[in-house]
């Protein structure tokens, strides 16, 4: 069966120093509140954010940005008001970056709406999940292809947030859910902005799932018909995660970890299977075709869980991005087959053969002259980039 593994680790943000006019007056964490409201009645999104202005009266905007070959996620954004008398909002020469002018220490409340784009999709064929996905049925976003950030200082890429993100006309029994850490009725995040953006958001028809562990909870939010029940997938979520830290020999009790597993349209080609998943902070997206069977997300879920180490632990390798995808994603699928072989999940011949597959790949790989840089910056849009990045680094 051919099987599509399409996998996305990285989040990079935009700090233009040129656009900025000195750092944070307070080393305290910027404080912002978040509101994401649901029209039930139209059918539509809003965001609202509050905020305290600081003395400078001069805010940074940050508008969702592209990601995983997401390019059009600021066009979601519509209708981007202050509605705090006597504020501004005025463009810059980047077009993901805006600049709000208030009075010094000013209440600030901004709203936007948040709109489909015509890229987003849950097609087998197009990759369009990395942009919020909207339907009558439950809507799934990431953090950094929905949400404004506001900003300080552009140049300071250490600031630190505390934020509060509520819902707000949500059915009671299908409330908003989030990766970032529940507080009763809302969700509270404390850090950077790197790991706030890499949150995810859902509402609708999901299952909710959850298990304390002696390493911490893990949850899954699932939704659609598979040919397994929620339990059999749960329980082998809940085995990797506890694999992968026996094996890593992890010792954290706070180490928390969220799924999200949603069902993309049926492949015209029935023998055809599609998964893709994406790495983000304590948690992970998957997007599979539903005639994926239980075996199969054993793989995605321990190659996806690994992404919490691989590359994300390993010194500065996290800031060159893309660049790094051939270890992140091929150093992943090693240890991926290594641990389901130790763990029995796999036999020593489906082992072996693996790699003999990634040598005969490499070799007559059309693109095999290519270095990992110039595969990185193709990783969308040229056909065999995926599988001879995620070659190489397996072998």
């Amino acid at each position: 069966m051919n099987k599509i593994i399409l996998c996305f680790l990285y989040i990079s943000l935009i700090f233009n120093a040129s656009a900025a006019d000195g750092s944070p007056e307070t080393l305290s964490p910027f404080k912002l509140n978040y509101e994401i409201e649901y029209e039930a009645q139209k059918n539509r999104y809003f965001i609202n954010i509050n905020f305290k202005g600081n003395v400078k009266g001069k805010i940074f905007l940050l508008l969702p940005r592209s990601w995983g070959g997401a390019t059009t996620a600021h066009f979601g954004v519509k209708q981007l008001t202050s509605l705090s008398a006597n504020t501004t909002i005025e463009t810059t020469d980047n077009e993901l970056i805006y600049v709000l002018k208030h009075a010094p220490e000013q209440d600030i409340h901004l709203r936007y709406q948040l709109v489909k784009l015509k890229n987003s999709s849950l097609s087998p064929i197009v990759v369009g999940t990395m942009l919020p996905i909207f339907d009558r049925k439950f809507i799934h976003w990431s953090g950094i292809t929905s949400l404004i950030l506001p900003f300080n200082s552009m140049s300071d890429k250490d600031e630190k947030f505390n934020i509060v993100v509520r819902g707000k006309g949500f059915p009671e029994k299908q409330p908003l859910r989030s990766s970032l850490p529940a507080k009763g009725d809302y969700f509270e995040f404390n850090g950077f902005a790197e790991d706030f953006l890499s949150s995810l958001f859902v509402a609708g028809d999901y299952r909710f799932h959850q298990q304390s562990t002696q390493y911490g909870n893990i949850s899954l939010v699932i939704r659609g018909q598979w040919p397994f029940p929620d339990n059999l997938i749960f329980d082998r979520l809940v085995t990797t995660y506890k694999q992968q830290r026996e094996f890593w020999q992890q010792s954290f009790t706070d180490d928390d970890l969220w799924v999200s597993l949603t069902p993309l349209e049926k492949h015209q080609d029935e023998n055809v299977v599609v998964s893709r998943g994406a790495g983000l902070y304590k948690s992970f997206q998957t997007f599979l075709t539903p005639n994926m069977k239980a075996d199969s997300i054993n793989f995605l879920f321990m190659h996806e869980g690994f992404h919490h180490w691989l590359p994300g632990q390993f010194g500065e390798q996290k800031q060159h991005g893309q660049k790094m995808s051939w270890f992140g994603e091929g150093f992943s699928n090693y240890y991926t087959y290594k641990l389901q072989l130790e763990s029995g999940q796999i036999s020593q011949q489906q082992f072996d053969n693996f790699f003999i597959e990634a040598k005969v790949g490499i070799k007559t790989s059309p693109l095999l002259k290519w270095t990992n840089n110039e595969l990185a910056q193709k990783f969308f849009t040229e056909p065999g980039s995926v599988d001879l990045i995620y070659w190489r680094g397996l072998v």
